[in-house]
């Protein structure tokens, strides 16, 4: 029975069909994006939701794709990679979905791969150990999954996540392994979250990720690993099932959301990576864009550990013999500006830098 096609017949026919048969493939799919996708999310997640039986689930999915492959498939197979009965729904759905692949589709993330193999049993978990013992040198265990004090999956990404911040990585080489490490900690990990609320592991987790990077300099990180767990959130949000969120794509706010007594050690965590998160991304932020007034003022705002990259970029801009425009000049011209930092050495040395490089003279010496 085909119960979402049957529910959307007159939207797919006309809205899918009709009124798109006279356009190109790249208009199909910018239109789609622009005027569609988020009525067609909305139509998913409504059906979706009535029923969590498993042949509803099934029936979906296949419905979905067959109608709506060409705009939502690398969108559909993540929803079912992050089921819990993954492994069932792609063994059945796995010939629908290999004929269905878009020309165009990006398998970032290696399910082609994964299709290839679910003839096999366990074909999830095989692929998961694979993967993490090449990247991580881990060795997947289910053995200790309950016990706190044994914490190898939070060693080896922690270890790893150094030696990728020292290095620039490929971004998504990093990603492919973040990804599905959600889909292992949830596997691993949901039933001790949820039915015991048992937030340790997670903890343990976000302490290591967070210590690995507060071990370095900021000069050693070469890599932008703000905008690598940015795109995986991205990849992951608004999909169909809920499932637990891997600490590195939680927040405070989502975590409170789910669990009104979820502990404060783990909020403060989530908090503190959100801060190691911009504090990396300012690192790779492109400042040649930045007027010199927002060059100053970022100097001004940065912490100690960041200074010198909006001291380094005036410097440039300095050399480079860029002008201040008219803003800029009134800014550096007017000594209240100067007044209110000028105990703030660090500060007020920059300042006068800028003044000076600028031939704006007249107040420094008040």
């Amino acid at each position: 029975m085909n119960a979402f096609f049957e529910e959307n017949r007159h939207f797919i026919s006309i809205k899918i069909h009709k009124e798109m048969r006279s356009l190109t493939e790249d208009q199909r799919l910018a239109h789609y994006e622009r005027d569609l996708k988020s009525e067609v999310r909305r139509r998913f997640q409504l059906h979706y939701s009535k029923s969590n039986d498993a042949k509803h689930i099934r029936n979906f999915y296949s419905d979905a794709i067959d109608y709506f492959k060409d705009f939502e498939f690398a969108y559909l197979i993540k929803c079912i990679y992050f089921e819990n009965n993954a492994e069932a729904l792609l063994k059945d759905l796995a010939p629908k979905l290999l004929r269905s692949v878009p020309a165009k589709f990006q398998d970032d993330f290696q399910f082609l791969h994964l299709l290839a193999k679910c003839d096999r049993d366990n074909f999830i978990d095989e692929y998961l150990s694979a993967l993490f013992q090449d990247k991580l040198g881990l060795k997947l265990s289910t053995s200790s999954t309950r016990d706190d004090s044994n914490n190898p999956e939070a060693n080896k990404l922690s270890e790893w996540l150094g030696r990728c911040l020292r290095s620039e990585s490929i971004d998504k080489d990093v990603a492919l392994v973040l990804f599905h490490f959600i889909k292992y900690w949830h596997q691993t990990y949901a039933i001790t979250i949820v039915r015991y609320r048992n937030y340790n592991k997670n903890v343990v987790l976000l302490t290591k990720m967070l210590n690995s990077y507060k071990a370095l300099e900021p000069s050693q990180i070469k890599f932008n690993l703000a905008k690598c767990v940015n795109f995986i959130r991205a990849e992951v949000s608004d999909l169909l099932p809920a499932f637990i969120s891997t600490p590195y794509i939680d927040s405070a706010e989502k975590a409170l959301a789910r669990d009104k007594s979820v502990i404060t050690g783990y909020l403060v965590k989530l908090q503190e990576l959100d801060q190691v998160l911009a504090q990396n991304e300012m690192l790779f932020k492109d400042m040649t864009k930045l007027s010199w007034t927002q060059l100053f003022e970022g100097h001004c705002a940065a912490s100690n550990s960041f200074k010198h990259l909006y001291l380094g970029a005036i410097r440039h801009r300095v050399k480079a013999g860029v002008l201040p425009n008219s803003d800029d000049l009134n800014f550096f011209s007017d000594y209240k500006n100067y007044a209110r930092i000028k105990n703030r050495a660090s500060d007020a040395d920059v300042f006068k830098y800028i003044v000076r490089a600028n031939y704006l003279f007249t107040y420094l010496d008040r």
